[in-house]
């Protein structure tokens, strides 16, 4: 039987994956984490860990070790400030047999700030909307014009944010 850590047991995806997993014909046995005790994950699953923010310092070194002691054999993260802890350390999770279901760190970096993401897009000849980054808000007023404003809707968005968080539409 393959033994699944989930953490981010109340992010948006988590009811979704709970309900694959534990329906699934594989044979899974499913821990659902979350730094949250009480997270909606908590009450989809029999199986629930209560788990440190992924802020703490000791946060690889913890669920490493409820990994280690509880035959984890696979970490599946959700929360985004965990993916790249984790993704640094990989290798440490491989070397005592738990796989984690996580890209590698330059792709993360690239997938989570939209301002890199589109550039990345950009010079691989892949179509994005047309785009401008800047950083310092007095050049907004230029380049939202430069984009069409108030002819077309604009969408500002902070190169690094969570979810919408920050998601701004002139229109």
């Amino acid at each position: 039987m393959t033994k699944i850590l989930m953490t981010g047991g109340g992010a948006p995806g988590a009811p979704g994956i709970i309900k694959c997993l534990t329906s699934s014909k594989n044979d899974y046995d499913l821990v659902v984490g979350d730094a949250n005790n009480i997270s909606s994950g908590r009450f989809l699953n029999k199986n629930f860990k209560k788990l440190p923010h992924s802020s703490s310092e000791k946060f690889i070194e913890k669920i490493l070790n409820y990994s280690i002691k509880n035959h984890i054999d696979i970490i599946f993260p959700l929360v985004t400030k965990e993916l790249f802890k984790f993704s640094n350390n990989k290798q440490l999770f491989k070397n005592k047999g738990i796989d984690i279901i996580v890209s590698d760190l330059k792709g993360l970096e690239i997938a989570n700030n939209k301002s890199m993401l589109y550039q990345f897009l950009d010079n691989n000849k892949i179509n994005v909307p047309k785009f401008r980054i800047i950083d310092n808000i007095k050049y907004l007023p230029k380049l939202v014009k430069e984009l069409g404003y108030p002819k077309s809707r604009i969408v500002i968005k902070p190169s690094s944010s969570n979810g919408s968080r920050g998601v701004r539409i002139l229109d």
